[in-house]
């Protein structure tokens, strides 16, 4: 009988918001950050790629960091062009001992819990006892991607769908709370679950007061609706980048090492133009650009227009992955997960869940260059009354954790 395994990535999100100054970037070492920056390029394109299958009028909110993970473990136990495929849609060198420094690397900087931020994570195997997994793997499960690992029944198709989804409840403080569901759990060989559950006040929250109704219109100026407006007017790192057709402005939380770059397009640029060109740029570009404006008016205040936000996504990503070249992996004719398992396994499905709320207070969960502006008459303007992107970046490495588009006010 021809075995088949389901994995599922899971993300849990909580918006609340507040601005800080960045932390200072710490050295990173050649492998770290090829890895990180591999991470952060997969991001983007993985947002590109689902967003497209999403279609125009869905908003869209996933967590990269949490599908990278899961991939990169599975990775670990993949051969041929499955593996090949893997690295090059994560963006991985060849070298394991680099990527797995640079993975516990990432995991130990982004998962932390302080008064103002909360950025909790945790993967699992959920494994069949009369099928086990690989020694190796399960052993670089365990020690290196920290992966909780649990034999369960999967005879018992109702009690191992509740165990999972129980685990999931745990890890996201019981924003998602089914991850699976009876008919997921088609004679599985194993599940592979990744969380992460984010709550981060801003520095500079939102006066409620100032929250009014305004206006959402789509990128050819047609009303779609109405949305909450949430507004203020404070010191915020910025930037007007002709090369993507889009401002950007960063809205920290407390502590400042983590924050939420909000993108929205200008002119006759649509969110799907963005989103492309997005994926031909880096995380540290932007970041640059918007230090090197603040530098030069570090007294200058920006006004920000920005809606609350409910999202909750729930995808299959197999479409998304294979636009990426990931394909092996779901054939069961061809994908080699030998790694993992001695029996004939691939993965049957991706199934990502996120939740997304912004409000007041935060958030729970081409060549061409355009110059910096050397001169400003008034006070910059990004008002996100029409579709655009977000992205909860980790500062010092520029791991983005959360990233998704806005569309549609009715569905928020």
């Amino acid at each position: 009988m021809m075995m088949k395994s389901i994995s599922y990535i899971l993300s849990g999100l909580l918006w609340c918001s507040a601005l800080a100054q960045p932390t200072s970037p710490r050295p990173l070492s050649n492998s770290e950050l090829s890895v990180t920056t591999g991470s952060t390029q997969f991001a983007l394109e993985l947002l590109h790629a689902t967003s497209l299958e999403a279609g125009r009028y869905m908003n869209v909110a996933i967590s990269p960091i949490s599908v990278w993970a899961v991939l990169a473990l599975m990775r670990e136990g993949a051969g041929g062009k499955t593996k090949s495929q893997l690295q090059t849609a994560l963006h991985l060198n060849e070298n394991n001992r680099d990527i797995r420094n640079a993975y516990r690397k990432i995991d130990r900087t982004i998962h932390v819990v302080t008064d103002g931020v909360e950025m909790i994570g945790a993967s699992a195997l959920f494994t069949d006892p009369n099928r086990p997994v690989q020694w190796e793997f399960e052993y670089l499960a365990d020690n290196i991607y920290k992966a909780f690992i649990q034999p369960v029944n999967f005879a018992n198709t109702t009690g191992t769908v509740n165990f999972i989804n129980r685990w999931v409840g745990n890890v996201t403080r019981n924003r998602i709370t089914q991850l699976v569901h009876e008919e997921d759990m088609k004679d599985p060989h194993l599940v592979i679950a990744s969380g992460n559950f984010f709550k981060g006040n801003w520095l500079l929250p939102f006066n409620s007061s100032n929250t009014i109704t305004e206006k959402f219109y789509d990128d050819k100026g047609v009303e779609l609706g109405e949305v909450q407006m949430m507004h203020q007017n404070s010191h915020f790192r910025y930037s007007r980048m002709t090369e993507l057709g889009a401002k950007v402005v960063e809205l920290p939380y407390e502590g400042q090492q983590f924050s939420m770059l909000v993108v929205v397009p200008i002119g006759n640029t649509t969110i799907d133009e963005l989103l492309e060109r997005l994926t031909k740029t880096t995380m540290e570009k932007i970041y640059h650009r918007m230090t090197t404006e603040d530098e030069e008016f570090p007294d200058a205040f920006v006004e920000v227009f920005l809606p609350r936000v409910v999202i909750n996504s729930d995808y299959v990503l197999n479409k998304a992955l294979e636009k990426l070249g990931i394909h092996d992996v779901f054939n069961d004719a061809k994908a080699d997960l030998s790694g993992i398992s001695p029996h004939n396994i691939h993965l049957h499905k991706l199934i990502h869940k996120a939740e997304v709320v912004i409000d007041e207070e935060g958030t729970v969960a081409s060549s061409a260059t355009g110059g910096v502006m050397s001169e400003r008459q008034q006070v910059p303007k990004i008002r996100a009354n029409r579709p655009f992107a977000f992205f909860i970046v980790e500062n010092s490495l520029k791991v983005i954790l959360y990233a998704g588009k806005v569309v549609n006010p009715h569905n928020m």
